[in-house]
């Protein structure tokens, strides 16, 4: 057994892995997150978009996902100074299960797209903010619009009547646009007929429900990852 974290913004998961299968995933806030969560005994890798974190963690033996690990990916179309150990984990996880070239599309706090091309080179990619970073913004950027909290129901299908309404056309509607002209462009990038574009993340039961060319790569995808490139380190 060994124990896998996937630090982010908002929430923390920790796993457990057994033989390279996940067997059950816990989840904390970020904040709250600290050595009495890690295993005792066993190995332990994650990925973390927190400095902080990590920082309050350099003590612990834990792996971290980093783009100086062995990934077997080509990274030299990116800069890795500035390379998420959360996207890398992404591209390897894509890399090792789907036909290249491939798209993963994390729908979390941010929307972060990772692409591969069909040799295994890291493209990039983009970073846009989610559905619940926009409505949170809308009510903290003005003095009378609510905070509306996330639901998977579809948005309005014409103008909206009242303000809540307006805000859902406008976010959850302006989102799914962005998505799309995001995709579209990188699919320039590589064989447009050939892209494989997968979905994760905690608000990916959304966009694949209105967008049905993204297939879904379950909700542990980073984690696997995170998996992924520790067992390329093992050998």
């Amino acid at each position: 057994m060994m124990q896998l974290i996937d630090v982010g913004n908002t929430h923390t998961r920790i796993a457990e892995c057994v033989n390279g299968e996940i067997t059950s995933v816990t989840r904390v806030a970020t904040a709250e997150f600290d050595k009495k969560h890690l295993a005792a005994g066993v190995a332990i890798a994650g990925a973390s978009v927190v400095p902080s974190v990590t920082a309050r963690l350099v003590d612990c033996e834990i792996f971290w996902v980093t783009p100086d690990r062995r990934c077997n990916l080509d990274l030299s179309a990116v800069d890795i100074s500035t390379l998420g150990s959360d996207r890398l984990a992404n591209a390897v996880r894509l890399a090792n299960s789907y036909p290249l070239p491939a798209l993963c599309i994390d729908f979390g706090t941010a929307i972060t797209f990772e692409l591969v091309d069909a040799s295994r080179r890291f493209c990039g990619g983009a970073i846009a903010p989610g559905r619940a970073m926009l409505r949170r913004a809308l009510n903290v950027g003005t003095a009378r619009l609510p905070h509306i909290p996330l639901d998977n129901a579809s948005p309005p299908e014409l103008a909206g009547a009242n303000t809540i309404d307006a805000i859902r056309v406008g976010v959850d509607v302006g989102v799914l646009g962005t998505v799309r002209e995001i995709v579209a462009r990188l699919r320039h990038q590589v064989k447009p007929d050939q892209l494989t574009v997968v979905g994760t993340g905690g608000d990916a039961a959304y966009f694949i429900d209105h967008l049905p060319e993204i297939v879904y790569g379950g909700e542990y995808f980073t984690l696997y990852g995170i998996f992924n490139v520790w067992e390329i380190n093992q050998l």
